[in-house]
């Protein structure tokens, strides 16, 4: 045989020919066969199992019965876009022989059924080795360039994963044994060659997508390559210049590099890789061949033309927040079903964290949802090394995979950055739709990439500095947009105002204003009018011109705190990995409502209005973001809380002047001494005219007094009820001054300080979460539930105490307004002086006739307040000896002072747990304390064994 010379092999060499010089010999064995194929010569290859093709599209739910096209096998979804059609090949693409590669497959299986006969041949061995060997190089060059010889078949063997074919020489006798053993060895190409012309033929199809069909192409590229050496290899034979030996020398270069790309090919296929899967294959192909120089070139060739049409979708998106991705492959996907239109509330928060969402990673082979796992399996390498599937058993997984979240659509050599490329184009998306969608949005943002760059794949990362630079941007204009132009902070003050307490003067408006409807069944007290209190509120206070007033509206929740709390915590709850996001219960706001029928009937008369009264409030858009609806019903619920025991503060107060009105008549012999001068005269008013005192004596007049004063029972009655009143309104004063000024302005101070050092829209909104969830705990609503529900005792037990002052001490006794300590008597005295006095001067200069009708008609006006005076304190004599009157006080007090106690000891055990959990933060400890140091300042809840400050001191011990 002749040996090929330099100028041959230099001239006749193919591109790929010095890909690798130095093939291992496992490579070029024939025994060491490609991995499984799949379906890769079936008809038409099933897609990957859960793929659904267009189907965000907002008009794709019934395009594919609309446009009357078929589904694709393998249990994927192909849904048509009447806007973006899926193409489709003719079917005569696939059909007509020879024009695809998958004749080859056919034709085998046909011979292997003898459904079809070979073509009768002279047998190879009836000819001289000479023509032999010219013969097998002929057939074996029909072979390489993916055809049937005519010794030399394929035929099709069924493997563990998919029938493959195998090519074969047909021969009936002995052939020479250096000519079969030569042609032998390179059988392997053809099945190379058969592999990679099959899966370039089946991923162009436009339903694998660009990346697919991209890779395709390099693959056809390379296979351009083989077609050119083959020719020159014929042209050779054509001369008479090739024989077996030289065809081997010369195809031994790119065998390698072919079996290279058909093991790519035969992986890809049965694993039906597409998209971000078949890219992070390739990427552990190319770290796989570092040690192989032109290995790891080819490998990192394909590799980049796969990953092209990808980082044009990644371009785009990066600066212009637009998803071009009409095969579902990018790793990012938008759901149209957020309507746009619709952005307060929860679709503010809907638009930014749930419109665009990274892809779900599924199962190509059974469509369960891949979860990440913590031990890679000991496959073959790639994405699903370090993947499960939802069923548990994934691809290449081994009993020591956990898995622990699940996976999403990501290549691999993106996965550091995709919280960064999704915050990039969700910024933009925000920005663009502040602007109204014109061309102003763009206008704000600089540049998210340089001049003249193109994304593309390398090595190393350089494309992930671009898309650190192009999130930077964005994000920076994104926070420009929320701090300046939309105010978070100003928003979020505004609702500070009117849902923490803050605007003071509003509350006492409310409350005053509207105190005899929120006193009323809510049944009989419609939502209107309980708007029309609001507005006069509103009207009345230093709200008056904040423009965020005019979003604030009445409506009516009859829901208790601890119901409010259940609803809170039920969609608060951890949700399962597994578990859809659209399976977790959504908390949603209060909004105004008329009551229906049922309601009024039912609960509209039970409850009272102020017990089921709720502020509603509208969330602009874009403050909706950091403010979504589970915010606000968050909102409502502290409003709730505070409105409660603002209410209670209030009643206790007024029940405290009304005992302080009374408290004339239980001082009255005590300060007798004091209002009654008996050795100066003193003239003393009766029914029947004016009486000279001055021969009174002392003890006349003591006695006189002590007959105005209460009873002892009475007086003492007075006395506990005065002390009881004060000790609750103590109670409440103490905590609400404890949430205002060691809960909600400490964190509000924090809050705003944490929003003017925000990197991110995301920062803020996790910042304001925090904020609540602080709150929450601060205001003892996500505490044990043992404290909350010891407070709202202790609400009770003050309003029933309200209640039982109202009923038995409420009387008009406007005659101690004054707050002088002798009351009515020392204004008698002092209008009896003043009328002696005149009386005096009149009898010395003559008074008139007129003076003396002035003073019989004061006498009569004295005489009338005296008999009211005695009315009133015959009927406050009466309520205060009163037994029910009596026997309640005492009742309530005890039950006030028992609850302090189970609250004091709730409230301790919370701290001793947060602090041996190390749950809280040091503010939220010491706030525990100084609560507890509040309510028993001087001690004594210690005293009398009730708890308090003792528990706690214990607790820090």
């Amino acid at each position: 045989m002749a040996t090929p010379g330099p100028r041959l092999s230099e001239e006749y060499a193919p591109k790929l020919a010095g890909v690798l010089r130095t093939p291992p010999i496992s490579g070029i064995a024939s025994d060491a066969g490609l991995p499984p194929v799949g379906d890769l010569f079936s008809p038409q290859p099933a897609l990957p199992l859960g793929l659904s093709i267009g189907s965000s599209h907002p008009s794709s739910s019934g395009a594919a019965q609309k446009a009357g096209r078929p589904h694709s096998d393998g249990g994927s979804t192909m849904v048509s876009d009447e806007y973006d059609p899926i193409p489709h090949f003719a079917a005569w693409d696939s059909t007509r022989p020879y024009l695809s590669s998958q004749f080859l497959f056919n034709h085998a299986t046909d011979l292997a059924s003898g459904q079809v006969s070979a073509a009768p041949a002279q047998p190879l061995e009836s000819y001289p080795p000479q023509v032999q060997e010219s013969m097998l190089v002929d057939d074996l060059l029909h072979a390489f360039g993916g055809f049937e010889g005519t010794w030399i078949r394929p035929k099709v063997v069924d493997g563990r994963n998919g029938p493959r074919l195998d090519f074969r020489i047909v021969a009936r006798g002995q052939l020479e044994p250096a000519l079969l053993e030569m042609a032998t060895r390179m059988l392997p190409l053809c099945e190379c060659v058969a592999v990679v012309s099959r899966y370039a033929e089946s991923r162009r199809r436009y339903e694998w997508g660009v990346v697919c069909q991209a890779l395709a192409g390099a693959m056809r590229g390379v296979l351009q390559d083989w077609d050119l050496m083959i020719a020159q290899l014929e042209h050779q034979l054509r001369e008479g210049k090739l024989t077996l030996q030289a065809l081997w020398y010369y195809v031994q270069p790119p065998m390698a590099a072919l079996k290279l790309v058909a093991i790519v090919a035969a992986e890809a296929s049965s694993r039906r890789l597409r998209g971000a899967g078949l890219l992070s294959f390739l990427h552990t192909r190319v770290s796989a061949l570092m040690g192989d120089a032109d290995a790891h070139k080819l490998a990192l060739r394909l590799l980049r033309a796969a990953a092209e049409p990808y980082f044009s979708m990644l371009e785009k998106w990066l600066t212009q927040g637009v998803i071009d991705d009409p095969y579902s492959e990018f790793m990012i996907q938008e759901n149209f079903e957020i309507n746009i239109c619709e952005l307060s509330g929860d679709g503010g928060a809907a638009f930014w964290g749930e419109r665009f969402v990274l892809r779900a990673a599924l199962d190509p082979l059974t469509g369960a949802p891949m979860m990440k796992a913590t031990n890679g399996g000991s496959g073959s390498g790639g994405m699903n090394d370090s993947l499960l599937s939802g069923g548990g058993s994934g691809i290449n997984s081994t009993s020591t995979t956990t898995a622990i979240g699940p996976a999403y659509d990501v290549p691999a050599f993106l996965e550091r950055a995709q919280k960064a490329i999704l915050d990039t184009g969700r910024c933009l998306n925000l920005t663009r739709t502040c602007a109204g969608g014109g061309g102003s949005a763009e206008q704000q943002i600089e540049r998210t990439l340089p001049v003249g760059v193109r994304l593309e794949y390398d090595e190393g990362g350089r494309f992930l500095l671009h898309v650190e630079h192009a999130h930077k941007a964005a994000a920076a204009a994104a926070l420009s947009l929320m701090r300046h132009e939309v105010g978070v902070s100003r928003g979020l003050a505004a609702i500070k105002r009117y849902f923490l307490a803050a605007q003071g003067d509003l509350f006492l408006g409310l409350m005053e204003s509207g105190d005899a409807d929120l006193n009323s069944v809510c049944g009989t007290v419609p939502l209107q009018q309980l708007q029309s209190v609001l507005d006069i509120a509103v009207r009345c206070s230093s709200a008056a011109t904040d423009p965020a007033a005019a979003h604030l509206k009445a409506a009516y929740d009859h829901r208790s705190v601890l119901n409010l709390l259940i609803a809170i915590t039920q969609t608060a709850g951890p949700v399962a990995a597994t578990d859809s996001p659209t399976k977790r219960p959504k908390l949603r706001p209060v909004v105004p409502t008329a009551m229906t029928a049922a309601e009024k009937s039912t609960v509209g008369r039970q409850r009272r209005a102020r017990e089921s009264f709720m502020l509603s409030y509208e969330v602009p858009w874009p403050l909706s973001i950091v403010v979504p609806d589970s915010a606000m019903a968050q909102y409502q619920m502290i409003f709730r809380h505070l409105f409660e025991l603002k209410w209670v503060e209030k009643e206790l107060n007024r029940v405290c002047s009304l005992y302080q009105t009374t408290r004339p008549l239980a001082v009255a012999q005590r300060r007798s001494a004091a209002s009654f001068n008996i050795r100066r005269r003193t003239s003393l008013s009766t029914a029947g005219g004016i009486l000279d005192a001055t021969t009174i004596s002392a003890a006349d007049a003591a006695a006189a007094l002590a007959a105005a004063a209460p009873p002892p029972v009475a007086n003492q009655a007075l006395a506990r009820a005065y002390r009881t009143c004060q000790l609750m309104t103590h109670f409440f004063r103490q905590y609400l001054l404890y949430a205002t000024f060691e809960v909600l302005e400490p964190l509000w101070s924090a809050l705003e300080m944490h929003i003017e050092s925000a990197g991110s829209v995301d920062e803020i909104v996790e910042f304001h979460k925090m904020f609540l969830r602080r709150v929450m705990k601060g205001l003892l609503l996500s505490r044990k539930v043992l404290v909350l529900r010891s407070l709202l005792s202790l609400k009770q037990t003050a309003l029933d105490f309200v209640a039982l002052s109202c009923r038995h001490v409420d009387l008009d006794l406007s005659i101690y307004d004054r707050g002088d300590g002798s009351g009515g008597d020392a204004s008698s005295s002092r209008a009896g002086s003043a009328s002696a006095g005149g009386s005096a001067s009149g009898a010395g200069g003559g008074a008139s006739a007129g003076a003396k009708g002035k003073e019989a008609a004061a006498a009569a006006k004295r005489a009338k307040r005296i008999e009211k005076e005695a009315q009133i304190k015959s009927a406050l004599n009466a309520a205060l000896s009163n037994p029910e009157f009596s026997a309640g006080l005492n009742d309530y007090r005890i039950k006030f002072e028992a609850r302090c106690s189970d609250f004091m000891s709730a409230l301790a055990e919370a701290h001793r747990q947060a602090r041996s959990e190390r749950t809280d933060t040091r503010e939220e400890l010491e706030g525990l304390l100084n609560l507890m140091g509040r309510l028993d300042f001087n001690g004594y809840f210690a005293r009398a064994g009730l708890g308090g400050v003792g528990l706690a001191e214990e607790g820090l011990r």
